[in-house]
């Protein structure tokens, strides 16, 4: 095993100290198996964010749009829900009907966006933004309208046949749709747009609702077989989810195997989701809106990113997409409260240095190392504080295992695994050594290389997968087992 060691404000050294694991035998460690019967997805799509219209059209500084695109690379995100305003293309954004005028900044900055994801092999789930595009909300026309889906349809043609991008992997209609009749409508009316066009789009797939209540959830008034992946917002507090208790993984596995039902069959994808239950101004900061994560800066937070991603991956969710990457393009000077506080670090506008906060570690995480095309196994734990899934890259004997800790105590847990095996694994820890671990925002304090990327705590060669491998888990921790089992 190696481990690093803390050197002043950062870790600079990982120190070989022993290459053995030593059992925790004797302190009645909680045992969990990878039951590979235990499938819970067999063709898991990865867990990418949300990149909103403001940040794609924001009037980056070269510098800063360099540095959160390397951070995007680095992530490896499989796929990302990408907002592309719905007026980027009109001459006049108070009418519809004037001219397509494809030089525009907005445009062209939604093109760079949409090349560079694709070189770095992020494909798009492409959504209007439907949402504070227009200047004049009566020149906007209705998601449910034939012209809307036909402007959209435009803009895809002009990204996959003028721009030749591959990436677009799938489009929805409208972003969170008021209602289910408006919503049918406009479905149908980008299916007929979809199905003309001669470039190649007819077979593109449909995502929708996102609805960000329970209502549509196995509503057979709702369901609408045009659509190819069932999509969901999910927000605790702003809908009925036992996420505390572990429930959420049951409930989506309902949500499942309804869809499973149908013809076609659909999957669920949640493409959006965080913690809805702590939405206001942040006490201190005058920039922040109403509509922001309290916990944004918190450590708590990305313990809270970890638990959803868990229960909805035992619960058989196909893909899942936090809210949202970054907040720049929000900031206005002359308003207090302009900016939605959600991102993964600190807006250009007023940090500089964009400083990470404490779940962009947690999201690096997830993002790089719970692979698109992959397994899912649902472990059971006996402790109603522990989290635990695994992941295989399918074709592979590539592993990922994903233990959360969310009591005060240290849980020492033997991974085992049916056949057996040899493992090889890289560790990862989301964790602090703060007085307040909880409500740590110093990123500094969590184990990290030169750019704050995660870096690993400890490696474990040659471990007997039918014993097991017996570590203890700090309190309020993440932990990511990386590696291989032969």
């Amino acid at each position: 095993m190696k481990k690093w060691f803390k050197c002043g404000a950062g870790l600079t050294a990982l120190v070989a100290i022993s290459s053995t694991i030593l059992p925790l035998s004797a302190l009645a460690a909680q045992n969990a198996t990878i039951d590979k019967s235990a499938k819970a997805e067999t063709y898991f799509q990865g867990i990418g964010t949300n990149i909103s219209n403001a940040t794609i059209i924001a009037n980056w500084p070269t510098d800063k749009l360099a540095k959160v695109q390397a951070r995007i690379d680095a992530m490896d995100l499989p796929l990302v829900r990408f907002w592309s305003p719905s007026d980027a293309h009109k001459s006049d954004v108070n009418n519809l009907n004037s001219a397509d005028d494809w030089t525009k900044p907005q445009w062209t900055k939604v093109v760079s966006w949409a090349n560079f994801l694709e070189s770095v092999n992020t494909k798009i789930l492409l959504t209007p933004g439907d949402k504070n595009t227009f200047t004049t909300p009566s020149a906007k026309p209705a998601y449910s309208t034939p012209e809307w889906s036909l402007e959209l349809v435009k803009q895809l043609d002009r990204l996959t046949y003028t721009e030749g991008l591959s990436n677009i992997a799938s489009v929805d209609v409208a972003n969170e749709p008021s209602d289910a009749t408006a919503w049918h409508s406009g479905i149908t009316n980008l299916k007929n747009a979809l199905s003309a066009n001669t470039h190649g789009l007819s077979t593109l797939p449909i995502d929708g609702p996102g609805y960000y209540n329970n209502t549509a959830l196995m509503n057979d008034n709702y369901w609408d077989s045009k659509v190819s992946t069932w999509s969901h917002h999910l927000y605790f507090g702003l809908d009925t989810w036992n996420y505390e208790t572990g429930g959420l993984e049951g409930q989506l596995r309902s949500v499942n195997n309804w869809l499973r039902g149908k013809t076609p069959i659909q999957s669920l994808y949640l493409t959006e989701f965080g913690d809805g239950r702590a939405k206001a101004a942040i006490p201190g900061d005058s920039n922040s809106n109403a509509d922001s994560q309290l916990n944004i800066r918190k450590h708590k937070y990305g313990l809270e990113v970890a638990d959803m991603s868990i229960q909805a991956m035992n619960g058989g969710v196909k893909y899942l997409s936090t809210w949202m990457l970054d907040e720049s393009g929000r900031y206005d000077s002359s308003k207090t409260g302009s900016v939605k506080r959600w991102g993964l670090w600190e807006p250009y506008e007023l940090d500089a240095n964009m400083t990470l906060r404490p779940w962009f570690y947690v999201h690096y995480l997830l993002s790089k190392y719970v692979w698109a095309n992959s397994t899912v196994y649902d472990v059971a734990s006996s402790d109603p504080g522990v989290r635990i899934t695994a992941v295989n890259k399918n074709g592979t004997n590539q592993w990922s295992i994903l233990i959360l800790n969310k009591t005060n105590t240290v849980k020492d847990i033997n991974v085992t695994i049916t056949g057996g095996g040899t493992g090889n694994f890289t560790r990862y820890k989301y964790h602090n050594n703060a007085t307040d671990v909880q409500n740590n925002e110093d990123y500094s304090q969590y184990i990290q290389d030169s750019n704050g990327y995660p870096s690993p705590i400890a490696t474990h060669t040659g471990v007997n997968m039918s014993t097991g491998l017996s570590i203890g888990y700090s309190p309020y921790s993440f932990t990511v087992l990386t590696g291989t089992i032969q």
